[in-house]
This record gives C-alpha cells, structure tokens and sequence, in this order.
C-alpha cells in the first residue's frame, strides 16, 4: 500500500508541475525477519529548548548554596 501511496503521490506532484526527480538513495533499510517486508524510517516531531534561562537559574542556586560547578 505504501507503494501506491509513493506513485499517487508523484502522479498528483507532477501533474502539479512540482515534481523534479528521482535520484538513487545509497541507504540501506531494514527487512523485518518475520514478515519478509522494508522496515522504513518514522519521522518523529522535534522539539528545541533554549536552555539560557534555567542555566542562569541553576547557577545561581549553586553559588548560593556554595555547591561547585564542574564544566568541561
């Protein structure tokens, strides 16, 4: 099904005129050893964090507590 997905997908691109190429992709995936079939990459939202603030906070809280800080 995942097959027919990928061409419908390229079918509604190019008649869009979106659709550029295809090239040949060096990586190699993984076959399931019960099912025989692709094990395919899921991807997976990504969160970000500015971590300024309570890098700030907690040397703070280390200072007034005389607690070392050891940085590499």
């Amino acid at each position: 099904m995942r097959f027919d997905a990928r061409l419908a997908i390229i079918k509604a691109l190019t008649e869009k005129g979106l659709y550029i190429e295809t090239k040949a992709n060096p990586m190699s995936l993984k076959i399931c050893s019960r099912s025989g079939d692709v094990i395919e990459p899921l991807l997976k939202p990504q969160w970000w964090m500015n971590c300024d603030e309570p890098a700030k906070a907690a040397i703070e809280v280390c200072s007034i507590c005389n607690i070392s800080i050891i940085t590499h």
